[in-house]
């Protein structure tokens, strides 16, 4: 099931600091966490607050709502 919130910019973002998800599962974010990222899967906000931590940014510059009607 996805959602109509979309990580792709975590990606994006991850890729112009020169990271990827490997950096993301070796700095503490669960394997299976990152997978439910990339497709597009819910997550907690406590995920959210730890990626944003680890990558010192905003949360709307790694998700956006699309509405499942686009």
């Amino acid at each position: 099931m996805s959602m109509p919130i979309n990580f792709n910019k975590l990606f994006i973002f991850l890729e112009s600091k020169g990271k990827n998800k490997n950096w993301l599962r070796k700095n503490g974010i669960l394997p299976n966490t990152v997978d439910r990222l990339i497709k597009n899967k819910p997550v907690s906000t406590e995920i959210i607050d730890r990626v944003c931590t680890l990558l010192d940014c905003q949360p709307s510059e790694l998700m956006e709502y699309i509405p499942k009607d686009k």
